[in-house]
């Protein structure tokens, strides 16, 4: 069997739709499975045990009715027996539309979405994003065995590993002590967590667990964002920043060289956990932890303004992204709070930390 995943964006949602492959490649050993998304996070999933073909759309292709449709035509044209839309838009449409051989073409249920489609299911109502994504196989389940796992992960070699070590030499890391990734940029305003909590927090980490502290970016705004960060912190001792990302393959490569990750709930973080490194995310008001934090796993914990147990905030108040409101209750997680959770990750993980300094 030839089945096509369809997953465009964000880089989180695109990672995580990789558990669909997991358990079309579990149920059906021997079939063909390949993957829409869009660029650059087709890079992320290159090698994929789970994935055939990742097949990426880069931006002139997707900004023009024209070559889009070409696109669309020549993935289609392999004729492939069922057809799963992740993604639920109006552009992923037209992969079930000129899919005419396929038997299965499944999406969830879209308004003014159902030309095209064999099956659309309704929304799970208080689910997370990978039981979200997994019941987009309900349909199969009816005609096949279905094996479901919610494990999703990215693929490196070892050269890319090998690299990113060497690179992190150069800027002097030693790999007897622990070395902890800290996200305290975002590509939107509005995820970035306020900088004094951060600050706290590095400072934290360094005095507790005698932890190095690598800051990334990808972004010209993001690397603004660091070296900012960085001059407002009283000591730069163990902070490094200057890895240099190539492509964004270069992030999981990092990331599975470090203990553990902390910072920006994003896409980063769903790398961080993709190559198996435990992580702390601070959410913001815009993202819920109940939907993309998974339950109950003791090596990713998160924190949003809805833990804060003293709060006064009232539940019907409705906020816009970005508004006062909205940077009340984010500005409302403190350094403190995320402290503990850091402490019972690094403990449930492998993680040797060295005795706090006194």
């Amino acid at each position: 069997m030839k089945f096509l995943v369809i997953r465009f964006k964000l880089m989180g949602d695109a990672i995580l739709a990789t558990s669909l492959c997991h358990s079309l490649r579990l149920s059906f050993p021997d079939a063909t499975i390949d993957y829409v998304t869009y660029t650059p996070y087709d890079q992320l999933l290159e090698n994929h045990a789970s994935i055939d073909n990742v097949l990426g759309i880069d931006k002139k292709t997707r900004n023009s009715p024209i070559k889009y449709l070409r696109f669309i035509r020549s993935v289609t044209k392999k004729n492939y027996d069922v057809v799963i839309d992740a993604q639920g838009t109006a552009k992923s449409n037209f992969f079930a539309l000129l899919s005419r051989e396929a038997k299965f073409k499944i999406s969830s249920a879209r308004k003014r979405l159902s030309f095209g489609y064999t099956h659309q299911l309704s929304k799970l109502a208080s689910v997370d994003k990978l039981e979200e994504r997994l019941h987009l196989l309900t349909p199969l389940k009816e005609h096949f065995e279905i094996t479901t796992t919610r494990s999703f992960d990215l693929s490196l070699t070892d050269e890319e590993i090998s690299k990113a070590k060497s690179k992190l030499i150069k800027l002097g890391i030693d790999f007897n002590r622990p070395l902890f990734a800290f996200a305290i940029s975002a590509n939107e305003s509005y995820k970035k967590w306020c900088r004094l909590e951060p600050i706290e927090l590095v400072n934290h980490c360094r005095n507790e667990y005698v932890a190095q502290i690598i800051l990334f970016h990808g972004l010209p705004c993001e690397r603004f964002d660091v070296e900012l960060f960085s001059s407002k912190l009283e000591s730069v001792d163990d902070v490094f920043h200057g890895f240099e990302i190539e492509s964004i393959r270069c992030l999981p490569a990092l990331f599975s060289l470090c203990d553990l990750f902390v910072g920006n709930e994003g896409g980063p973080r769903h790398i961080a956990q993709s190559v198996g490194t435990p992580s702390v995310a601070i959410f913001s008001p815009s993202a819920d932890k109940q939907e993309w934090l998974p339950a109950n796993d003791p090596l990713h914990q998160g924190f949003e303004w809805r833990d804060v147990t003293d709060h006064h905030f009232d539940e019907d108040i409705e906020f816009e992204i970005g508004d006062s409101e909205y940077y009340r209750r984010y500005n409302s997680i403190k350094a403190d709070m995320i402290k503990p959770l850091i402490k019972n990750v690094l403990a449930n993980s492998n993680v040797n930390t060295a005795e706090p300094l006194s």
